[in-house]
């Protein structure tokens, strides 16, 4: 709370940092402070639509004005399906600009048959009704991205919850083949947009990151294109990775990644989060940009056991089929109970989606997994900060020292490159393992992967046979 009130009451453009242990209270001192300045207007952005509802729920527990964005995701299913395509179609395109103009038309259509759309009817009355709302607003990352300045200057604070640029900048790819590029620039009228696309094509004889400049792209008349693909965003986009299918096997054919842009034209921004590093950060908003805090930490009230015999990487798991449930039998776990890869279809919250939620609070876990990303991810996050490093270069086993530990490990020998491949995998099993709140609640975390964390009691010699034959 201390540090989120400094933050709060520092005069500067900047980045205010707050580092925080999971389960340390960062939601409950950011509310606090809401409650004790009723007059000011807080802007909160967190990563997921399902813990905006919570920590709306929170706010106006105490007695704070608050609202939340309404959510298009949150009503998908009762949409009826061609108005559904159509908006997702929209979507994809990179046309969101065109999307609430075609909502307003479809209810104006309805109206005058007598009929109505009663899901997005609220929806646009919320909509509505948030432009004239004057106290505090709940959004997600994804939302806080897409206001523009003169919104942001409405607020008083602008508040931002976990780390954004892991779970809401890298996070959001674009990707297209180059076949599907070539056929956009058959297709284009756009002077500026083929000339790109032919620039980039070039390049890519050479080259694998590829920069190169952006520009506004508008389509006013939009559904003419047949291509779904958001066009907008890879014009706006400076740098480029070309992903070879020499290079990855399920890959059908050379594709173009990169990431969308993302823009910050607030005047200050706090971030409270359990993952965020300061290097990194200094990477991508620039040192001079960033006031970096990281509170003390203390020892959990529970026990995080982990057991670091095996990787437990996508590709071990694949090779054992049934060692996650072997694991829940050896330790009595429900299927509730444990995180691991999506792809294993177990339980609700998975490698990805932990952020925030509250649900395995005080419980017994079992986390199961080491989260690689593909490669081309990180040198694209790399490649986003400016930092320089060998296109060629493979993951290798090493020796390495990381969190108090020597251990072996799959990584680059680029000491940037390792850093962002590091950090990844560290945020989301910190955030697996961070769901039972093990600072305040006497439980217990079982931890299968070779990736060391904090406060660890690291178990030897684990009979994975014993867990196989049960």
């Amino acid at each position: 709370y201390d540090a989120i009130s400094r933050a709060y009451f520092a005069i500067g453009k900047k980045y205010y940092i707050i580092k925080a242990m999971t389960g340390a209270g960062k939601s409950h001192s950011y509310i606090k402070l809401m409650r004790e300045y009723p007059d000011e207007r807080f802007l909160i952005a967190v990563p997921t639509n399902l813990l905006k509802d919570e920590i709306l729920e929170k706010a106006k527990g105490t007695g704070i004005k608050a609202m939340k964005t309404p959510s298009l995701e949150a009503i998908m299913n009762e949409i009826p399906s061609t108005i559904k395509k159509r908006i997702q179609k929209l979507y994809k395109r990179g046309q969101h600009h065109l999307v609430h103009p075609y909502i307003k038309k479809v209810l104006e259509k309805k109206e005058l048959e007598g009929k109505d759309i009663l899901c997005l009817r609220k929806y646009m009355d919320k909509r509505e009704k948030l432009k004239v709302w004057k106290g505090c607003v709940i959004t997600t990352h994804r939302y806080l991205l897409s206001m523009d300045k003169e919104r942001l200057d409405e607020f008083d604070s602008i508040i931002i919850d976990e780390d954004i640029l892991f779970k809401s900048v890298i996070s959001n790819q674009g990707e297209i083949s180059v076949s599907e590029l070539k056929r956009l620039k058959r297709e284009t009228t756009d002077p500026r947009l083929s000339n790109k696309i032919k620039k980039l094509l070039k390049a890519s004889e050479t080259q694998s990151c590829i920069e190169m400049e952006g520009f506004e792209w508008e389509d006013e008349e939009g559904d003419k294109k047949s291509m779904l693909f958001d066009i907008p965003s890879f014009c706006q986009t400076e740098l480029f990775y070309l992903r070879r299918r020499e290079n990855e096997k399920e890959l059908g054919e050379d594709t173009f990644s990169f990431l969308k842009p993302a823009d910050f034209p607030g005047d200050k921004y706090i971030i409270v989060s359990a993952t965020a590093d300061e290097e990194i950060c200094g990477w991508y908003f620039g040192e001079e940009n960033i006031d970096f805090y990281e509170c003390k930490k203390t020892e959990y009230m529970g026990e995080l056991k982990q057991y670091c015999e095996k990787s437990m990487s996508r590709t071990c798991l694949a090779n054992n089929p049934g060692m996650v449930e072997s694991l829940m039998h050896r330790f009595g776990m429900s299927r509730e109970s444990v995180i691991t890869f999506m792809n294993q279809g177990i339980g609700e919250l998975h490698f990805g989606n932990t952020e925030g939620s509250n649900m395995l609070e005080g419980k017994d876990i079992l986390v199961v997994g080491t989260p690689y990303h593909a490669e081309f991810i990180y040198k694209l996050a790399a490649a986003s900060m400016g930092i320089e490093f060998d296109e060629g270069e493979k993951m290798s086993l090493q020796t390495i020292d990381y969190n108090g530990y020597r251990f072996q490990f799959t990584t680059f020998q680029n000491e940037e490159l390792r850093k962002i491949h590091l950090w990844m995998i560290e945020s989301e099993l910190e955030q697996a393992v961070g769901r039972a709140r093990l600072l305040r609640n006497a439980c217990t975390v079982h931890l299968f992967s070779n990736f060391p964390l904090h406060q660890a009691e690291m178990i030897q010699n684990f009979s994975f046979e014993e867990s196989q034959e049960m």
